[in-house]
């Protein structure tokens, strides 16, 4: 039997549909284009009329059987991202894979960690200052959806504030490069391509600020949020084994279940990881599988580039006492943001501080787009070129060109957006853990990735112990 040929794989870019209408031509087998793996599906097709293997069948596609039955494909009421056939429907709910469990397991209790207001209920407990009171209506105003629809008067005064806030805060990221060691020796290998090796410099610099901030210590449970195949997690047991840290366990929590995961290789090491399968927002920390267990004196937070909306949803996990039973173990956290502009003000952990320093939910909406700004590949873009600038704004940011030479570009003002919303978060982490110190720091350089800021929170003394719950 001849061998179907294999479209090639494009390393840049991506295929245009043209191309990969000419690639269809010659390929015998499913037509459906895999965007991520530049490549056709590898199943056989049902028939040469429907050039589709089951899986990939439009809805509502029918098919022929041979001895002349119609079959019709129609997306599954679980989960529309897929299809399967009409008159096997009931069968298919028994056995979909995005099938929910009949019971959940008691870590699971959907949509804890969407609580808004979250942050002011427990400042309200545990801070009497009039900082920390209640949103206001004021505070929820949001007069605009985004930046297309200000007009050129509130977008400079907006705009003002967001540089006089970050100025008078000093809310420039603390530096601190450095490779942990027990990761720092891998990129040495021969093996290791140019994509591999700026992710692992990135974990080796995560887990250079894990021990840094004097975060690696015995009896510690280490829960990574979004852990994916759980590589982060991989290189933190590996270091933890190294410097003989003792009685320390391993939490990987991601709502998928890839590939090529390095829990078995941390199993083969005696190191005691736990995979959770679950949405962020859904997981009750505290009631994880051995957590409760009377050994274990610290509970660490660990992400890399969690998108958005879900490092506020890890946040909230970790410091709620709603979410987490044991929140007063909780140690720190380390996490590296990324997305910004992909947060929401209504769910937002640093609203507070935000609020405080008189930015309404309206004014975090945009501060949270014009964070993309940082990351858009338009460094020499300015802001005029997006409204029309008020003399009086155009003023102000002149007497500032001594202090910040690029403010009046696009760049800066992301930046500023960035370190605003993460200076937000600190600032729930402080007011969550008494004796802590949150803060934001810039673990990397630009050349290894633009998203290099971590939001850390650390006993404010290194020397402070913990041995008892």
């Amino acid at each position: 039997m001849e061998k179907s040929k294999r479209p090639r794989k494009t390393k840049v870019g991506g295929l245009s549909p043209e191309q990969i209408a000419i690639l269809a031509r010659e390929w015998n087998k499913c037509n459906f284009w895999i965007e991520s793996k530049q490549r056709f599906c590898r199943l056989d097709r049902l028939c040469n009329e429907k050039p589709y293997c089951g899986e990939h069948l439009p809805a509502f596609c029918t098919v022929v059987s041979p001895d002349g039955f119609v079959m019709e494909r129609i997306p599954c009421p679980i989960d529309s991202t897929h299809t399967c056939y009409k008159h096997m429907l009931e069968k298919h709910l028994k056995k979909c894979n995005k099938k929910p469990p009949a019971i959940l397991p008691p870590y699971i209790q959907k949509g804890v960690n969407l609580v808004t207001d979250l942050g002011y209920k427990k400042f309200s407990e545990k801070d009497s200052q009039q900082s920390c009171r209640l949103p206001s209506e004021k505070d929820k105003e949001e007069r605009y959806k985004n930046i297309e629809a200000m007009n050129s008067e509130d977008f400079s005064i907006l705009l003002e504030k967001i540089v006089s806030v970050h100025s008078d805060n000093k809310l420039t990221p603390r530096v601190e490069y450095g490779l942990s060691e027990s990761v720092a020796g891998e990129l040495c290998r021969s093996d290791i391509g140019e994509r591999a090796a700026k992710h692992l410099t990135q974990i080796a610099s995560i887990l250079n600020l894990l021990e840094v901030f004097g975060l690696v210590r015995d009896n510690t449970a280490f829960v990574e949020y979004g852990g994916g195949r759980g590589t982060v997690t991989f290189h933190l047991a590996n270091l933890v084994k190294e410097k003989h840290f003792n009685n320390c366990k391993f939490f990987v929590i991601d709502k998928a279940s890839p590939r090529y995961k390095q829990d078995n290789k941390l199993a083969d090491l005696g190191l005691n990881v736990v995979r959770i399968r679950s949405d962020i927002s859904d997981v009750l920390v505290g009631e994880l599988p051995g957590m409760n267990d009377p050994t274990i004196l610290r509970i660490v937070g660990v992400t890399k580039h969690l998108c958005g909306v879900a490092t506020d949803m890890a946040l909230f996990s970790l410091l709620s006492e709603t979410s987490n039973s044991l929140c007063h173990i909780v140690s720190g956290f380390c996490f590296a943001t990324c997305c910004h502009h992909r947060c929401k003000a209504n769910s937002y952990a640093g609203a507070s501080w935000l609020h405080e320093k008189n930015f309404t939910n309206g004014d975090m909406n945009i501060i949270m787009q014009m964070s993309s700004w940082a990351t858009c590949g338009d460094p020499d873009g300015r802001i005029e070129s997006v409204k029309p600038i008020t003399e009086s704004t155009l003023k102000y940011l002149k007497s500032m060109e001594n202090k910040i030479p690029l403010v009046f570009f696009k760049n800066t003002i992301g930046e500023f957006a960035k370190d605003i919303l993460d200076k937000g978060r600190a600032d729930f982490g402080n007011h969550s853990v008494s004796g802590s110190l949150g803060q934001v720091v810039q673990f990397t350089d630009m050349a290894n990735t633009i998203e290099n800021r971590a939001l850390v929170m650390s006993p404010s003394s290194k020397n402070e112990t913990n041995e008892t719950r």
